[in-house]
């Protein structure tokens, strides 16, 4: 072994430096700890232990037993890692660069678990606050910035988080082929769900490919719990186009629809199959008609007065005289309509519609359309008379969206007996 001159500050050193039995030198032989010639540090330790011990490549012991109360910083290995002078090529720079290799020699015997890094950080409550963390990430300064690459080959664990109660309950997320990405929870003494919680402080946001679905598989059932009460579902992402599902105090709960620009938003129900109402009532909001109101036919008779059946099925009209022509609109689906007319007895209480007029559902202000059959089909081919005097009496048609057609038939004089 060549002889190694160590010079710091006023000291040389002109012999080998031996230190429990292993050199420090220059010369890059066989030393435990050498400084080769490319100024590396390189430490090589080669253990041949057989018996249950633990060994070390290179162990570092700080304690730093200083009490004082001022700000300081205290580091059991601190590595900087720097270079600025690279023209061209593929770099790559690690502060510390770490590779484990353990594999048994003997196949089916004892277990084997290698570690890349393992890391214990202990604090305690005693401080005004206090803080422990195993691993503190920070990453600036490129085009791609990464917090965390994982890179878990034969389709293990990449993350997995245990209980600190019990590790064998954990939590993991596995990343296949393509991408493909399963989060999972576990429990292993069964019996318990493995529950998993988002607890967001903003906004959740779900996007799928174009072209691909948002699957809901629950074995149980799924529990939509909006605060507002309010559930709204938009028509690709669009909040001015949506049907709302909104549900108050004592279950009572509303399905609305809504558009932005004027257009009629529609609910349709298509169940391969009939729609059975169990144990349940069913109507519909009685709309008070204007009595000589046509704002959307624009008639212009005397008294002229249009009922929407677009808006509800059932209606209710005081005549306080004759109108010249009733202007009836009807939705672009087939159903049953009322009106009850309540005949009032100023004027002498003989009050008639000499025509009843059927306009289709596009119809509006200054664009109407009438239906197909402009006139109200009668029972008998007559057109009903109210009854004299103060009384009620109902109209009732029947519209036939397909044919645009409506059948209409009076109830006269209603009364108690």
């Amino acid at each position: 072994m060549a002889d190694t001159k160590l010079i710091r500050d006023h000291h040389l050193l002109t012999r080998n430096l031996q230190l429990n039995g292993h050199y420090i030198s220059n010369d890059g032989d066989d030393e435990g700890i050498s400084i080769a010639d490319n100024s590396e540090v390189t430490i090589d330790r080669n253990s041949t232990s057989t018996a249950e011990a633990t060994t070390k490549g290179l162990a570092i012991d700080y304690d730093h037993t200083g009490s004082t109360d001022s700000d300081q910083e205290m580091i059991g290995l601190d590595v900087n890692a720097y270079s600025v002078l690279t023209t061209g090529g593929g770099q790559e720079l690690y502060g510390v660069k770490i590779a484990t290799d353990l594999r048994g020699s003997v196949v089916g015997a004892g277990t084997t678990n290698s570690f890349g890094l393992h890391v214990t950080s202990v604090g305690n409550q005693v401080a005004a606050v206090d803080w422990a963390t195993a691993a503190y990430l920070k990453v600036s300064g490129t085009d791609t910035n990464t917090g965390l690459y994982i890179n878990c080959e034969d389709g293990g664990n990449d993350l997995k988080i245990v209980s600190s109660a019990t590790p064998a309950d954990h939590f993991k997320i596995q990343v296949g082929a393509e991408g493909a990405t399963i989060m999972s929870t576990n429990d292993t003494g069964g019996g318990i769900e493995a529950d998993l919680t988002l607890n967001i402080d903003g906004l959740i946001d779900m996007n799928s490919a174009a072209g691909e679905d948002i699957t809901l598989d629950s074995g149980g059932d799924i529990i939509l719990d909006a605060a507002s009460g309010i559930t709204r579902f938009y028509l690709a992402g669009d909040p001015d186009d949506l049907c709302t599902l909104t549900v108050a105090a004592n279950g009572v709960t509303t399905l609305a629809t809504a558009d932005s620009d004027g257009a009629v938003g529609h609910l349709n129900i298509e169940p391969d199959g009939h729609v059975e109402f169990d144990n349940c009532a069913v109507g519909f909001d009685r709309l008070e008609a204007v009595f000589g109101d046509t704002d959307v036919i624009e008639s212009g008779g005397t008294n002229d007065t249009d009922i929407d059946f677009r808006l509800s099925n059932k209606y209710r009209l005081e005549l306080t005289g004759d109108i010249a022509q009733m202007n009836l609109i009807f939705p672009d689906t087939s159903g049953n309509f009322l009106i009850t007319c309540y005949i009032l007895g100023g004027g002498g209480g003989d009050h008639d519609v000499t025509a009843w007029k059927v306009w289709t559902s596009l119809s509006a202000a200054g664009s109407t359309v009438a239906a197909n059959t402009t006139d109200v089909m009668w029972a008998g081919g007559s057109v009903p008379e109210f009854t004299a005097g103060a009384s009620t009496d109902i109209v009732s048609f029947y519209w036939d969206a397909d044919e645009q057609q409506a059948y209409g038939v009076a109830s006269l004089a209603f009364a108690t007996p």
